[in-house]
This record gives structure tokens, C-alpha cells and sequence, in this order.
């Protein structure tokens, strides 16, 4: 830069424009155990030049001349406001809004988001600094990023709901190939039980399927060797794999070709499973019901999927068409119309899998539906291809 850019008399400063100050925030989690997720709120000082005597999150400036870099900031913060050393980090975001912070200076802040585990000690502010209280709150205390009635202070409720989404984000339960499941493994000890792992993501993503969820996890962990007693039985302590999950089985020609499918159109691959089941020829059904428990999952519904310029879903009693679905891949994302009530829908129920009763070694995934629920499933198919043929269909899907 020039120093024409500098203002006269002003040889130490690089820019002519008045400087921006950086400053972090941090929403700290906390799950204490059998209570629920929680955030640390600190209570700013009477006389503090803006937002005084207002709850916010713990967060502040950072120094030029001790700070190395942001996280060192936040580590500092944390310790100064409340008495919590070597917290797990990940950033949230950056804030950069001009009304942002009242104070004359521009202020842009970066957040993050910190886990305490709960075996650790309370917070607790540290006497000489800015900060008079700070406290644990519950989330579902804090409505629309107000508190006891009183909005937080600067734009922390837009940080702490971003910090929620962060939390969605982070935990890619389902989506095995996008990693491992850093920040729940932050909420948990280094040895824990899949129970307290099942209680941790239901507080972090509500409501879980236990044994969905078990398998999702189960790669990326490794048996200390060691068990803790419950309150009906002991169960077996977990660690987290330090080495990549091996990869999974390679799955059937058929079976590839849907999770491709699925991948395209960033659906579930179980959500293509139904039109399989129902429009493959009679010889790919049985061992499609050997692989999975798809029969299980879809019984209730009693509808196919066609494939003919869009994927259509049928009813199977009447061959109505109920929903049809299109690819727009300038929302990279599927668009669904509706083509009748949901109500109107009589179809054929798909069976229910029996019990594995061939031995305790054999994958449950490798049971089949009994002599009753394959009538069913014939009769379902019938009526599938009856109703592709007069809909006008094209290839199954």
C-alpha cells in the first residue's frame, strides 16, 4: 500500500478508514447427565459500556499483542469468564452486521460453539473481569433468543441459532460416508456405553431409532474390553475408533444401482427400496427381501413407485396415481405434486418379516416373508403392474 493511502500524520497506521475490531463468542453446551442440553449465559456489568447488565454468551476482544490466533481468544475467554480450560472447539460463524454492536467502533465477531462435559465443575465468573454472574441455562429457556423475558445482548440469539443448525450438521447421522460424528463423541466420555450414546444424540437430534442408530455408530467404535453396570445389567464400554471404519460389503449389482439413484437425487436409499419390491420381476424380490428389511419399514403404506417421465407414486388397490416426482437439478433437489388426498389411499399392505429362526449367527437382514406374506406380496406385485400398464408407466424404478 501506497502512502498515499495514509492519512497525513498518521505514519504508523496502514489504512486511512477508522479500524475494525475483532472479538469472539461462544456458545458453550453442556448435557449433564439425565438432565438436558443446556447453555452458559454470562450477565455483563452494570456499568459496561453497551448492553450492560444483559445476559450474553461468554466471548470478548481479542488482543493483539497476547492472542496468537482466534481459538487461543477463546480459550482465554473461556477461562477468564468462566473457569473452564481446554474446551472442544468448531467455528459457527462469522458476524459482521454494521448495527451489530452500538459501540462507536465496528466490531465483526467470531463464534464458536464448546462442549464441558458433564463431569466437570459449574461455571463460574472470575472476580476483576467484566462479567458479574454466569450461569447454565436450558435451551427450551431460551424462546426466540430471549431470556427471562429480555432479548440477549448484541446478536447472540442469531448465534446460538446457528449454533443449532451447526449441531444438525455436525451429527450426519444416517450418512455414514460423510465421517465420523465429531461433535458427539465431544458430549461423551472417552470410555461410554451405546445406551449413553443413544442419550446424547436424542438430546442433540431428538427423537433416534435405538437400534438405527447403533448400527449407524457401531464403525466407528472399538470395545475397551471393560463393562459398567446399569440400573437392569451390565453393559459394554466403547471407545471411539481412532482408525477409518472398515468399508462396507459390496452390495448387489441391483442394490448399487439404487444407492446411485438415491445419491442423484439426495434421498434415502430405504426411500427407493418400496418401488423395488413392488415393480421388480417376481426373481429379484426374494433377494431383495434377503439383503434388507425393507418389507418391514414400507408395510403400511400400499403404494408402487413407476418410473415414466417423472417417478409416480400408485396406489395399489386402485392404480390411482397419488404423488408424482421430478428431478430439478437447478435446485439439485426433488419437486413433488400431489395428485390426490393421502386419505384416498386403500392399497395392498406389504408383508411383515418373520423372525430369522434358521441360527443365532445368521444376519437378521437375511430374513424373508413367510408363505402368507408372499401371497401378499404376489398379489401387491399384480396389481403394481396392472396399474403401471393402464397409468401408462414406463420401466420400473
Amino acid at each position: 500500500m501506497s502512502r498515499n493511502d495514509q492519512p497525513d500524520g498518521a505514519e504508523g497506521h496502514l489504512y486511512r478508514f477508522p479500524m475494525v475490531s475483532v472479538a469472539t463468542d461462544i456458545v458453550l453446551l453442556n448435557l449433564p447427565r439425565g438432565g438436558g442440553l443446556r447453555v452458559a449465559l454470562v450477565r455483563r456489568c452494570p456499568d459496561a459500556e453497551a448492553y450492560a447488565d444483559r445476559w450474553a454468551l461468554p466471548g470478548g476482544f481479542l488482543k493483539a499483542g497476547e492472542d496468537p490466533d482466534l481459538e487461543a481468544c477463546v480459550r482465554r475467554e473461556l477461562l477468564e469468564e468462566v473457569g473452564i480450560e481446554n474446551p472442544h472447539l468448531e467455528l459457527i460463524g462469522v458476524y459482521s452486521a454494521i448495527d451489530r454492536d452500538p459501540r462507536p467502533e465496528r466490531v465483526i465477531s467470531v463464534a464458536y460453539l464448546s462442549v464441558l462435559l458433564s463431569e466437570e465443575p459449574e461455571v463460574a465468573p472470575i472476580t476483576g473481569t467484566d462479567v458479574v454472574e454466569a450461569r447454565w441455562v436450558p435451551l427450551p429457556e431460551l424462546v426466540d433468543g430471549d431470556y427471562e423475558g429480555v432479548p440477549l445482548a448484541f446478536d447472540h440469539a442469531r448465534i446460538l441459532a446457528d449454533a443449532r443448525r451447526l449441531i444438525e450438521d455436525r451429527i450426519p447421522f444416517g450418512r455414514r460416508e460423510e465421517g465420523a460424528p465429531e461433535l458427539l463423541f465431544a458430549f461423551l466420555p472417552e470410555a461410554f456405553t451405546l445406551g449413553q450414546a443413544t442419550e446424547v444424540m436424542t438430546h442433540l437430534k431428538g427423537k433416534v431409532d435405538p437400534s438405527n442408530f447403533r448400527k449407524y455408530l457401531l464403525p466407528f467404535l472399538e470395545p475397551t474390553g471393560a463393562s459398567a453396570r446399569t440400573s437392569t445389567r451390565s453393559a459394554a464400554l466403547y471407545r471411539r475408533r481412532l482408525a477409518a471404519p472398515e468399508p462396507e460389503r459390496e452390495l448387489p449389482a441391483g442394490l448399487q444401482r439404487l444407492r446411485r439413484i438415491a445419491r442423484e437425487a439426495q434421498i434415502r436409499l430405504f426411500d427407493l427400496f418400496l418401488a423395488t419390491l413392488t415393480a421388480a420381476p417376481e426373481g429379484e424380490v426374494r433377494l431383495l427381501g434377503r439383503v434388507l428389511t425393507a418389507y418391514a419399514r414400507h408395510r403400511d403404506f400400499g403404494v408402487s413407485v413407476s418410473r415414466a417421465p417423472e417417478l409416480r407414486i400408485t396406489d395399489l388397490g386402485t392404480g390411482r396415481p397419488l404423488i408424482a416426482l421430478s428431478w430439478d437439478p437447478r435446485r439439485g433437489a426433488l419437486t413433488g405434486t400431489a395428485l390426490a388426498e393421502p386419505r384416498e389411499l386403500s392399497g395392498v399392505r406389504l408383508p411383515e418379516l418373520e423372525p430369522n429362526r434358521s441360527g443365532p449367527h445368521r444376519s437378521r437382514f437375511r430374513a424373508e416373508p413367510g408363505e402368507e406374506g408372499a401371497d401378499r406380496l404376489d398379489e401387491a406385485l399384480r396389481i403394481s403392474r396392472a396399474a403401471l400398464v393402464t397409468g401408462g408407466g414406463g420401466d420400473p424404478a
